[in-house]
């Protein structure tokens, strides 16, 4: 069998195997665009992009989910007590394409094998959150809560402005997030943690657009300290060790990395 044909046979097979019909359980889903577990998961998978990878097929796992604890900066509101589908995806091998100075395009593949959760909203069937978060990081970046976040975001300005997310795109990505990894500016396979949110963003006056906003966390950490002559300190690793990177998720374009938002313990 050929890849083209393996990668069709993958396809069929996730579909039959999660095409599973939700009962409505008292709650109306008539609204839903994603109505059993087999849309979920060719949702998940194509706006992704990890239908055209290596993945584990017998691990592939969705139900539907109520978030409680989200600390996404300016949306949590809005996710915390809602549903939505969680799609579990493990033993993904990322690739990317890398275009090198000739002009020739080659493939990257990640050494490492990541396990994935996917969550999708319903309605609008489009990804809310993608997330690889291993246990066995040493130096595990400290997250900040969603008030911490917000406040820096609308504070530390970003090529001259602050930042904002209005909400969940309705359309599709043009972009899928594997795609997606090519415009970050650092090797997403040194990460050990992988997070994408998929919103519309905005600088402050700015028209919001669909963005992938990529966190690699558990990076190898920058240089300890920062400064002029008689002004160097050093820099806590857990504050070097990440960076959040924003994609357009039509175009594929670059368009900031940054540190920020940093947690903030309770004693600063």
């Amino acid at each position: 069998m050929n890849k083209t044909s393996m990668l069709m046979s993958l396809a069929i097979s996730v579909i039959i195997f999660s095409s599973v019909v939700l009962s409505t359980d008292g709650k109306d889903r008539a609204t839903w665009q994603l109505k059993t577990s087999g849309d979920a998961v060719s949702s998940a998978l194509a706006h992704t992009g990890f239908s055209k990878l290596e993945y584990s097929l017998d691990r592939v796992k969705s139900g539907v989910v109520t978030l409680t604890d989200d600390e996404t900066p300016f949306l949590h509101d809005s996710i915390n007590g809602q549903e939505f589908w969680q799609v579990n995806i493990d033993s993904v091998r990322l690739v990317i394409d890398v275009e090198l100075e000739s002009g020739k395009t080659v493939q990257r593949v990640d050494t490492n094998v990541r396990d994935f959760v996917v969550f999708l909203h319903p309605k609008t069937g489009q990804i809310v959150r993608i997330s690889s978060e291993p246990d066995d990081y040493p130096y595990k970046p400290p997250k900040p809560s969603a008030e911490q976040a917000e406040d820096q975001l609308r504070r530390v300005k970003l090529g001259g402005s602050s930042e904002f997310y209005h909400g969940f795109p309705d359309m599709p990505p043009k972009v899928s997030f594997v795609e997606a990894l090519r415009s970050v500016i650092h090797d997403p396979f040194s990460a050990h943690e992988i997070h994408a949110l998929y919103v519309m963003h905005s600088r402050r006056d700015g028209t919001p657009r669909p963005v992938w906003i990529i966190d690699l966390r558990g990076l190898d950490p920058a240089p300890m300290t920062m400064g002029g002559p008689g002004r160097t300190a050093v820099v806590p690793i857990e504050e070097r060790n990440h960076r959040r990177n924003g994609v357009d998720a039509m175009t594929g374009a670059h368009l900031f990395t940054t540190t920020f938002p940093q947690a903030v313990s309770s004693g600063k």
